[in-house]
């Protein structure tokens, strides 16, 4: 989230004297607005209307272009009217806004115009505040806005959000030279084309009663909304991928020289390392070494030579050397491009380059890939919201003795779920006088061992106990003689695949056996997604719980029953048994997600398994006389 920064520099005026900015769409700002009769007002607010247009027919010197949006929205409930004293809009940083009107369309009828402020928050990117807004239930807000665009002539918009909508529009104007290609997703239509007398297309979508779409935990919102996308016909994936690819991979003789010197210092490469180690050893080597800055356009920061004297890089000084290092040992590499699960997946017949903005160096013989500039992930894991993915490949060969660049499209790698675990195991002894001693061992490998690395390395030494307090999956509950013991907490211990381990031991009075059961993973209530939508995980995993109890002679365990579930399935499903022999008991549990995505009967299931963690939380041990 964009948090603003500084106070108001700039105010643009916004007064009813304005004329309407789009020109597209007619009596969208008329002079005597009628209210709309709004029926449905179950939700707080209602979108009236969302217009959205991208127009190339305009003449700009540096091929950009402009984007006119118009949005009237009808605020239906007091709480609504309350809660909502402005707006903003945020800007990529390639925006900039041009003209932009708001107003208050009251019961009444009467109008008042509101402010328009821009403000910039962090990096470049300006964010338009309207404001203030002095609302009341059945009054409608309207605005309407040009903005300048500075990028390629491709893009998206997203045409559906967490209001219902009752009538969306996108159109694309463009010139006769230009012709592109567009497509709507999600149930959103594809344009249709109608073409003036100046010879200018105007290519237009619009749906009525988009239904609201609220974010969620199980599903990855931005790829779900219902949106349209479009690029130039004449533009293809080949050129700028390889123009990309030849910056990361092109080294002139000097600085081949110099690098050469300064990898022969590595004493790691003195013993003869399995490739999959030698991969994570050059890795940790670099972003341990090397300080990633975020300045994209100082050279010195991408030049091997540079980077080799100051110990500074950028983004893609920092791929270029880790890229460097690997073709100078020998090892073969290729270079991916890809989106995440958050933004608009690549799509070979829409040619979006800008998308394709996270990159991963990919080993085909191993067919894993690591990502160079991201600086909280190793080999063989990268960004888990990379993964899965529809990804351009670069690669260089011989072609009739001519080096050539061969693109094409893959999927990003994806880590199996038996390399994603969350182990617990328990030992607890209960004396004569209640009281429990407990010995707990955790273990937690792949991506989410890659979490608590993360979250370790970025803990200060002495916080160390308070943190590893806050990893016991007890509850708050009262403790003595607590004592931890880690293991494979750092980067610098490899390899990245051994998985961090916490010992810990104490005394209390109670615990809760079934907080235990879910371990690590406490979250037990979330909102499936709708029907037409999967459920999705960041990756695929394994948990495992072991609890070994022995209880004083004489007695046994009276509620066995409370720990026993058995959710059968393939590619996901749940087992917990609990057994008894004299005073020792065992209670075993399993939970396997063998992919990051279910649909139709496996949402079933996992809702299933959710109800299950969520019972067994509150499960608690109760012990009796024979």
């Amino acid at each position: 989230m964009r948090i603003p920064i500084c106070t108001l520099l700039c105010l643009l005026c916004c007064t009813l004297a304005f004329s309407q900015i789009n020109q597209y769409v007619v009596n969208t700002w008329e002079a005597q607005p009628q209210l709309h009769r709004q029926t449905d007002t179950s939700l707080p607010i209602t979108v009236l209307k969302y217009i959205v247009v991208r127009d190339f027919a305009r003449s700009t010197a540096d091929g950009s272009h402009y984007r006119t949006i118009y949005k009237r929205m009808h605020i239906n409930t007091k709480v609504a009217a309350d809660n909502i004293p402005q707006l903003f809009i945020q800007l990529e940083p390639y925006e900039s806004i041009k003209t932009i009107n708001a107003r208050v369309i009251y019961p009444d009828n009467h109008i008042v115009g509101v402010p328009v402020s821009k403000v910039y928050t962090s990096g470049k990117a300006e964010t338009i505040r309207i404001s203030p807004l002095k609302l009341v239930p059945g009054c409608e807000v309207e605005y309407d806005m040009l903005v300048h665009e500075v990028t390629t002539p491709a893009g998206f918009e997203y045409m559906q959000g967490g209001e219902p909508c009752n009538e969306a529009t996108f159109m694309l104007v463009v010139p006769p030279d230009m012709l592109f290609r567009s497509r709507g997703s999600n149930g959103f239509p594809d344009v249709t084309d109608s073409i003036a007398f100046t010879g200018v297309h105007y290519f237009r979508a619009t749906t009525h009663h988009v239904p609201a779409l609220f974010p969620g935990d199980l599903f990855y919102y931005n790829t779900w909304i219902q949106r349209t996308e479009f690029s130039l016909r004449s533009t293809g994936w080949q050129q700028p991928a390889k123009d990309q690819f030849l910056e990361y991979v092109y080294m002139e003789n000097p600085a081949y020289k110099r690098l050469q010197k300064e990898v022969s210092k590595w004493d790691f490469l003195k013993n003869r390392l399995p490739l999959p180690t030698l991969i994570y050893q050059v890795e940790q080597q670099i972003k341990s070494q090397y300080k990633l800055i975020n300045d994209p356009d100082n050279y010195d920061l991408s030049d091997i030579e540079e980077m080799l004297k100051t110990k500074n890089c950028n983004e893609t000084g920092i791929i270029k050397l880790m890229e460097s290092v690997y073709y100078l040992l020998g090892i073969h590499t290729q270079i991916l491009f890809t989106s995440a699960h958050e933004s608009v997946p690549l799509d070979s017949s829409i040619v979006n380059i800008e998308l394709a903005s996270n990159v991963l160096i990919y080993f085909p013989e191993l067919r894993q890939a690591l990502a160079p500039a991201y600086a909280e992930t190793r080999f063989p894991f990268y960004p888990a919201a990379w993964a899965n993915l529809l990804a351009l490949r670069c690669r260089d060969t011989l072609i009739d003795k001519k080096a050539e660049v061969l693109v094409d499209f893959i999927r990003t790698p994806v880590i199996d779920y038996t390399k994603n675990n969350i182990s617990l195991e328990a030992n607890i002894d209960i004396n004569a006088l209640g009281v429990y001693d407990i010995k707990l061992k955790q273990t937690v490998g792949g991506y989410p061992g890659m979490a608590v690395r993360t979250i370790i390395g970025n803990t200060l030494i002495a916080a160390l106990d308070e943190q590893y307090n806050s990893m016991l999956p007890t509850g708050p509950i009262r403790v003595s003689g607590l004592t931890h013991k880690m293991q494979n907490g750092y980067w610098d211990h490899p390899p990245a695949d051994a998985p961090f381990i916490l010992e810990s031991s104490f005394k209390t009075d109670s615990i809760n056996t079934g907080m235990l059961i879910n371990g690590l993973v406490q979250q037990y209530r979330s909102s499936m997604p709708p029907s037409n939508i999967p459920i999705e995980m960041s990756y695929p995993f394994y948990q495992e719980c072991r609890i070994y109890i022995t209880v004083p002679e004489g007695y046994k365990m009276a509620n066995t029953a409370d720990y026993k579930v058995d959710i059968p399935g393939t590619s996901l499903g749940y087992k917990i048994t609990c057994k008894q022999e004299d005073n020792k008991i065992t209670i075993y549990s399993l939970k396997w997600f063998k992919k990051d995505s279910y649909n139709n009967e496996e949402k079933k299931v996992f809702e299933k398994i959710l109800q299950a963690d969520n019972e067994i939380k509150d499960k608690k041990l109760y012990i009796s006389k024979n």
